[in-house]
């Protein structure tokens, strides 16, 4: 078992893959939490580095408008942990984001670092170098009360455009709903591991 409250990776550096988990619930081990473990239990032992950062505890102020990305990078990054993000995504090879469904949508705390990604778009079209050159590959694990098909395909595309801002193709998704009548589950990863194998 792993423990969310650190920003730590929790193995070492030789193993194989390089997962980054951005982890978007306040609750340390509820239904996300087993919902990621169920998901890395997939994974053969030894085989990966996991870094984490449990997006609640940063305290990542939301983007703004400011316009100052049209001349470089958010002026925001070095205030608060998002330069630590953006190392992090720029060291894994599959980006897992995971987060309870809040009010039909994410958390705050995950929609402020998805919205920040909008400065690598704008860098992107203006021409500047890269911040994140190489392809990545990335997942979304969610979980809630009422999350039917429709919800789930909307919470979809704010999830691709975070990951092409960050230069990662989205391999699908998770979302395990009706959990305000359930305790337990089991979710089905098949379809996500035949698009994450190569990495």
């Amino acid at each position: 078992m792993i423990c969310l409250s650190a920003n730590t990776a929790m193995k070492d550096s030789f193993y194989k893959k390089r997962i980054l988990l951005l982890f978007g619930s306040p609750h340390h081990v509820g239904s996300t939490f087993r919902l990621v473990m169920q998901f890395l239990d997939q994974f053969e032992d030894h085989t990966y580095l996991l870094e984490q950062y449990n997006l609640f505890e940063m305290d990542l102020l939301p983007c703004t408008d400011c316009g100052n990305c049209q001349h470089g990078l958010c002026c925001l990054n070095h205030i608060d942990y998002y330069e630590e993000i953006i190392e992090a995504i720029q060291r894994a090879d599959l980006i897992v984001l995971a987060s309870p469904v809040y009010c039909g949508g994410f958390p705050a705390p995950v929609k402020a670092m998805m919205d920040r990604a909008q400065q690598f778009y704008v860098n992107k079209f203006a021409g500047r170098a890269r911040t994140f050159p190489q392809r990545k590959k990335g997942i979304l694990l969610m979980t809630g009360g009422n999350c039917g098909e429709k919800l789930q395909e909307y919470l979809s595309i704010p999830t691709k455009m975070f990951f092409d801002c960050i230069n990662t193709e989205y391999c699908g998704k998770a979302i395990i709903g009706n959990l305000d009548n359930k305790l337990s589950f089991e979710a089905d990863f098949s379809h996500i591991f035949d698009k994450i194998s190569d990495i």
